[in-house]
């Protein structure tokens, strides 16, 4: 019997490691993900312009899908969130863009 509880508890720890982990992915916010993900390789004046364009959700799907097709290394969740930060016109992801005077 002791044996099925510890590893129901071994079960119970594991899950929440993952949630735990998964939560401070999501926590990282669009800025972050763009300077991460995006700027490592692209400019700012690159990647701004296509931001001001006001592109929607399947554009920046098939953005992602050809940068992840060129190399770029994104998990699926990052892919995710990306699309939405750059469909969405996220404040936080504008933030990313020097203001214009």
């Amino acid at each position: 019997m002791r044996g099925v509880q510890k590893m129901w508890v071994g079960l119970l720890f594991a899950l929440l490691g993952i949630f735990a982990a998964g939560s401070v992915l999501a926590e990282e916010g669009c800025k972050s993900l763009l300077q991460n993900k995006c700027a490592s390789c692209h400019l700012v004046n690159y990647i701004c312009p296509k931001m001001e364009s006001n592109s929607g959700v399947i554009y920046w799907k098939w953005v992602m899908h050809t940068m992840i097709k060129e190399g770029a290394e994104l998990s699926d969740q990052e892919s995710a969130q990306l699309v939405s930060c750059l469909s969405s016109r996220d404040a936080q992801a504008r933030s990313f863009c020097p203001q214009k005077p």
